[in-house]
């Protein structure tokens, strides 16, 4: 059962252990932009990178949703919408944020 809420991010060692799940995609299927997507929202959220899309912040829930709903923004072509990498990169960043704040049942590596 998934007990993390909207307003927190998953803990350090769930975003860790997802994140390496990742990379063991793309070295057993090779390059992904879906996979590069959701690596650069787990690096951002463990301090190594910078936020993906939109303003340089702390990866705090808020901030994560935030990435989240510009994403979103991009893939569905709205006005205003940051420039993304690709429609796959994008759907990667989203799915990534999502899981990371208890939004959907299974990480991207998973």
């Amino acid at each position: 059962m998934n007990t993390t809420r909207v307003h927190e991010v998953r803990p350090r060692s769930e975003i860790e252990e997802d994140r390496q799940k990742c990379l063991n995609t793309v070295e057993r299927i090779g390059p992904s932009r879906y996979m590069d997507g959701a690596i650069a929202v787990y690096d951002w959220i463990l301090g190594s990178a910078e936020a993906p899309v939109g303003p340089m912040v702390s990866p705090t829930a808020e901030a994560v949703g935030n990435v989240e709903k510009l994403v979103l923004a991009a893939i569905y072509g709205k006005p205003a919408a940051p420039d993304v990498i690709s429609q796959d990169w994008a759907v990667g960043v989203e799915h990534a944020a999502m899981w990371s704040r208890g939004l959907a049942e299974r990480g991207p590596g998973r």
